[in-house]
């Protein structure tokens, strides 16, 4: 037995060596037998990888370039051009490409690109592309060059402009540029024809050329799977002057979308300046309306402290809510002022800002990031209110959790302006009291079952103006949860990683649920993410590669972690353990090969 050991021990270079030059000879054979079937310009490939889907095995050489290309200046490690994303092959040209940047590299790769190659407009029949979540901050002139492009995702990267020329792709229906860092839209975006959902929102906008009223868009409409057809919220646009008629008065402006999965619609007001009443609001009253609202049906607005009064009939101002508000219902529909005094459109704009600001008589102090709680987003009670092991986190300030009924009711707390930590936007100043609901969930965590649980958000990105303290992690199974050593209530851990040394059971639905504590959150239930995994069997005992099967790969692999001492750092190192005394050695290997000679390994 120690001489079949040392045997494979000394040869197992050399048969490796053997082994990859018969591979190398194999697929240079094949290339040579098969290529002819292939056009002049077109490359044959014998096996294709999962990723790809070709009805042919042809594939067009100026498409396999740009890929090279793309995998070469962003120094990617994809070993061959059908390696990177998912790709769909049409009449053997790339059709489809899916580059998303997720962790786990499922449906997407796992490595981002901080630019594209100057010949990606040679790929001339791609029609769909997914390139989100990167780092990109500009596009190729030749861009604006694939003219087959259908839809376009883009989103979360780092875009600041776009090519003058970008109206050339006149074949697009769906362009997703949100979340990027763009300070302008060239005046050629008129020119997409035929174009049905354009996003806009979250980026750096202080003006939309004219020519994007030429695009027949539903401007304020919503599919039916909830995504808007236009929406722009969540930028700068705020001097009525730069903002075309169709963007302006769309009713999704200010309209965005959750930024990882768009899940769901976000209200986001355009970022700009807090109106000052004594300077914006009083003047407008004092040339417009107290000559007639110095005391007109118990009206008056000669100051503040006589509009809040309201009227004879009520409040005309209701804070945050300039839609319900009476006084703007009449400037706005130019009942108020009489005759021919209209307000301009800015002015009464101006009104409805300030009132959503809260309608203060100075602009106060609060949380001003966006980012934090948000009121436009407790419309919703499961948003804010968090389910953990059957233990209910009420965070909302909209609602508030019935232990009787165990279901949200709304006590509308928002109407009396934000809760405490929550975004202010009628605040000028930030005071420090943000508390945020930001924590890893979703693709954002990558858990792999093998010998135990490996768990890492390293992925997660902390909203910019928090302050992260520490994380605290429970493996919940049903209504039970049980703290992860390390990640505990009083832990002060900021690792973004760890292995759960837990005998799960194959089948059994485990939720890791991972919190965060932020400096100005009252303590870690404020921020709470939930992620699932259902293993399936753990690694049988020999079988290294778990593959099902026994043999002499199997005792190499063993071989090799026992000599180097890292059978605990392989995913399936466990399964070397043999004689289960959680010590890696010869007698493992022993064991396994007289099983493996045997045959009855796993028995």
């Amino acid at each position: 037995m120690n001489l079949f050991y040392s045997f494979i021990i000394m040869n197992y270079n050399e048969i490796k060596r053997i082994l990859c030059n018969t591979i190398i000879v194999a697929v240079l054979c094949n290339y040579c037998i098969y290529s002819q079937n292939c056009d002049d310009g077109y490359i044959y490939y014998s096996e294709l990888p999962d990723n790809v889907t070709n009805a042919s095995s042809c594939f067009y050489n100026e498409d396999l370039v740009v890929i090279s290309e793309l995998i070469n200046i962003n120094s990617l490690t994809y070993e061959t051009p059908l390696d990177i994303g998912n790709q769909t092959w049409l009449n053997s040209r790339l059709f489809n490409w899916v580059l998303t940047y997720t962790p786990s590299g499922s449906f997407g790769i796992n490595q981002k690109l901080s630019q594209l190659p100057d010949n990606f407009g040679q790929l001339s029949a791609l029609a769909w592309l997914f390139i989100e979540k990167h780092d990109l901050e500009a596009l190729p002139d030749s861009f604006s060059s694939l003219s087959s492009l259908i839809k376009l995702y883009i989103s979360n990267n780092w875009l600041i402009s776009l090519p003058d020329d970008f109206g050339n792709l006149t074949n697009l229906t769906t362009l997703d540029l949100g979340y990027n860092q763009l300070e302008s839209i060239p005046a050629s975006i008129g020119g997409l024809i035929n174009i049905e959902y354009l996003f806009l929102f979250n980026n750096q906008l202080t003006s939309l050329p004219e020519t994007i009223c030429d695009l027949e868009l539903d401007w304020d409409g919503v599919s039916p799977s909830n995504y808007p057809y236009f929406a722009s919220g969540g930028n700068y646009l705020c001097d009525s002057e730069l903002i075309p008629d169709c963007v302006e008065y769309s009713a999704n402006f200010n309209i965005s979308m959750e930024q990882n999965y768009y899940s769901f619609l976000l209200d986001a007001p355009q970022d700009c300046p807090v109106v000052d009443y004594t300077s914006s609001i009083q003047p407008i009253f004092t040339a417009s309306c107290i000559s007639c609202h110095g005391n007109s049906a118990g009206l008056n607005l000669a100051s503040y402290e006589n509009l809040m009064e309201g009227s004879n009939d009520g409040d005309v101002i209701i804070p945050y809510d300039h839609a319900a508000s009476t006084l703007w219902q009449k400037v706005n529909s130019g009942q108020m002022p009489p005759s021919d005094n209209d307000l301009s459109t800015a002015q009464v704009n101006l009104i409805a800002q300030w009132i959503d600001e809260g309608a203060l008589a100075e602009p106060g102090s609060g949380c001003t990031d966006p980012a934090a709680y948000n009121c436009a987003d407790d419309d919703v009670s499961t948003n804010y209110i968090f389910d953990i092991g059957g233990i209910m986190y009420d965070n909302s300030c909209n609602w508030d959790w019935n232990t009787d009924t165990e279901e949200a009711d709304y006590v509308g707390g928002c109407e009396s302006g934000p809760c405490d930590g929550y975004y202010n936007p009628g605040a000028a100043v930030d005071d420090g009291s943000c508390r945020y609901w930001q924590a890893p969930h979703g693709d954002e965590v990558v858990i792999t079952p093998a010998c135990g649980i490996s768990v890492d958000w390293s992925a997660f990105s902390q909203p910019e103006n928090s302050i992260l303290e520490s994380y605290h992690v429970q493996r919940c199974l049903g209504t039970g949860c049980t703290w992860i050593p390390g990640f505990g209530i009083g832990d002060a851990n900021t690792e973004t990683s760890f292995f759960d040394e837990y005998d799960y059971e194959e089948g059994v639905e485990i939720k890791y649920s991972i919190a965060v504590k932020y400096s100005n959150n009252p303590y870690w239930g404020w921020a709470i993410g939930a992620s699932y995994i259902t293993p399936g069997s753990p690694p049988a005992s020999g079988d290294m590669n778990d593959d099902g099967v026994y043999n002499v790969l199997d005792i190499v692999a063993l071989a090799n972690c026992v000599l180097t001492g890292n059978c605990d750092d392989l995913e399936n190192g466990c399964a070397g353990d043999m004689n289960s005394d959680a010590v890696y050695n010869i007698l493992d290997i022993v064991n396994l090969a007289n099983c493996v000679l045997a045959g009855n390994c796993g028995g």
